[in-house]
């Protein structure tokens, strides 16, 4: 049974004020820095970047734990802005799908995971964003992310879902 947090006044708080809330109030821990100002994946870095060196920390290697739906986006920003840095990826969880009779599902759904039309949603709404065309964030489009492989699989499964949800793109 899930114990209730109790009432705090949340409103008009970042994404990392709320997380700060929840471990402070369900967990009594603190994290030590905290940016604030971000407002999208791109932010999420450059914003850690400067956080840091306004704070004089000098980093080797920094362990990302996102959500997988956009890890690779958020790890390709802070691979442009400190490419002689160790980026290491960490999935916070895992949320295997499977096909039935024409229809993906999650395998064991994760606590408090979004829809399946929702996550699929997320994970196509990734590769445009991914590819390095005149489109895309990449150097050859944007120049927001480092370049990033996309395998020919993701790319022929990315076609398959593109063409049977292409409300969701």
């Amino acid at each position: 049974m899930s114990q209730a947090l109790p009432n705090l006044d949340l409103e008009g708080l970042s994404e990392a004020e709320l997380f700060q809330n929840y471990l402070q109030s369900k967990y009594h821990l603190e994290a030590e820095l905290l940016e604030t100002k971000s407002t999208n994946c791109g932010n999420n870095s450059t914003y850690l970047l400067e956080l840091l060196e306004k704070k004089g920390i000098d980093w080797q290697s920094i362990l990302l734990m996102q959500d997988a739906s956009m890890m690779r986006r958020i790890s390709a920003t802070l691979k442009k802005f400190a490419p002689e840095k160790m980026i290491i990826d960490y999935a916070t969880y895992k949320a295997p799908v499977t096909a039935t009779r024409d229809k993906l599902e999650f395998e064991a759904e994760p606590p408090y995971m979004w829809s399946m039309r929702h996550y699929i949603s997320l994970l196509l709404g990734e590769i445009p964003r991914l590819r390095d065309d005149e489109n895309g964030y990449g150097p050859l489009g944007k120049n927001f992310i480092a370049h990033v492989e996309i395998p020919t699989e993701v790319m022929s499964v990315f076609d398959y879902l593109q063409e049977k949800y292409p409300e969701l793109v």
